[in-house]
């Protein structure tokens, strides 16, 4: 038997993973995958999931997901706390980290909010755009402010050139109509 060193990890931060998924055509992929999980080619397993309070009395949890696309092998790992808007802190934090499909050890391990953000944006999108052209779309409601409609409305807005009007409501305080954003979304449909 041959001795291998183990491969070195390489680590995304946050900085590194928006640059890398501004370029990516996050709702066309996400649609592929899943076609590639209805055609077997690609699943995940049952979401493992640990809750708390926290000491100061906030809810918590974090949510473990393993999950495979062709040789390709992973898990997302997110956390969140109700309390740390309070904090100043995003809801939610996280990691995502790759595997090596041989020897299953962690080739690398990024940032994982951002990711998973545009995941669950890029769902709500693809299930859109297959009952729908998003591009007819001209106006839009968020219920909540937070990361999860920024990023919707990042992805939605480049597809949709018609969309003149977004509607925003969160129950912690009121927000105001405004006109879609001009600038770049993070993430491409």
């Amino acid at each position: 038997m041959t001795a291998h060193p183990p491969p070195p990890i390489t680590y995304l931060a946050s900085a590194d993973v928006a640059r890398v998924c501004a370029e990516l055509p996050v709702v066309d992929l996400v649609r592929e995958t899943l076609l590639a999980v209805r055609a077997g080619k690609a699943g995940l397993t049952p979401e493992a999931a640990l809750r708390w309070t926290t000491p100061s009395g906030a809810f918590a949890r974090s949510l473990i997901l393993p999950g495979w696309a062709g040789d390709s092998y992973g898990c997302k790992i997110i956390n969140a706390s109700l309390g740390n808007q309070a904090l100043g802190l995003p809801r939610a934090a996280g990691l995502i980290v790759l595997d090596d499909p041989e020897t299953a050890r962690p080739l690398c391990i990024m940032e994982g909010a951002l990711i998973s953000a545009l995941r669950t944006a890029g769902v709500s999108l693809a299930a859109v755009g297959a009952v729908r052209d998003l591009a007819g779309i001209g106006r839009v409601a968020f219920l909540g402010c937070g990361r999860q409609a920024e990023v919707h409305l990042g992805l939605l807005a480049p597809g949709a050139p018609g969309l003149r009007e977004v509607v925003l409501y969160d129950r912690d305080a009121p927000v105001p109509s405004r006109p879609p954003p001009s600038g770049p979304p993070r993430g491409r449909g």
